[in-house]
């Protein structure tokens, strides 16, 4: 049984290790681990801690999260002052990724400023979990200014992208190696 609640300074060593133990992005190299960090992890529980969330076990380890940048405007100028450097200075190539990611994400910013990233632990991954964490995002972000939220997705994880459309996201733009859905807040 798991319990969510907010994201704590304390829990960051555990949620660095579960976005490196089930991101999407290569994890071989220590510079890779170093830029999935960086892109899928960092910027949140650092810039946006209120906006993220946890799944903690009875002795209050966390074995899963979600991670919310609630407005693009925000997120664009931090990320790409702070982050995108520092990505950047280790590879050239995932400096140019992390802009990408940016560009995709200001292409829906006018109806879905906000994004997200949730990740659990494989041994304890099931569509409870992931509704918990979901409908504990989704409840905090209601009656806030965005109307809706984004979620980029492997586009071969056929069961999360279930999932999300289970939930009620819609995909709004898709490739062989990803797609964007949208969830409507209103």
């Amino acid at each position: 049984m798991f319990t969510i609640r907010p994201y704590l300074i304390k829990d960051y060593a555990a949620v660095r290790r579960i976005c490196l133990d089930t991101g999407m992005m290569n994890r071989k190299t220590e510079v890779s681990k170093k830029i999935l960090a960086q892109t899928e992890c960092d910027y949140y529980v650092e810039c946006e801690p209120h906006n993220c969330f946890v799944a903690v076990d009875e002795n209050d380890v966390p074995a899963g999260y979600i991670l919310c940048c609630e407005n693009f405007s925000t997120y664009r100028q931090k990320f790409n002052e702070k982050y995108v450097p520092s990505i950047a200075s280790l590879s050239y190539f995932s400096g140019m990724t992390a802009k990408g990611y940016v560009a995709l994400y200001k292409m829906f910013a006018g109806y879905y400023p906000a994004h997200m990233h949730m990740h659990i632990l494989k041994e304890h991954c099931t569509d409870e979990l992931r509704r918990q964490l979901l409908d504990t995002l989704t409840e905090h972000l209601r009656g806030r200014d965005g109307r809706g939220l984004l979620v980029y997705v492997n586009a071969k994880d056929k069961d999360l992208l279930s999932f999300y459309e289970d939930y009620g996201f819609t995909v709004l733009r898709k490739t062989s190696s990803y797609k964007i859905l949208g969830f409507d807040l209103i």
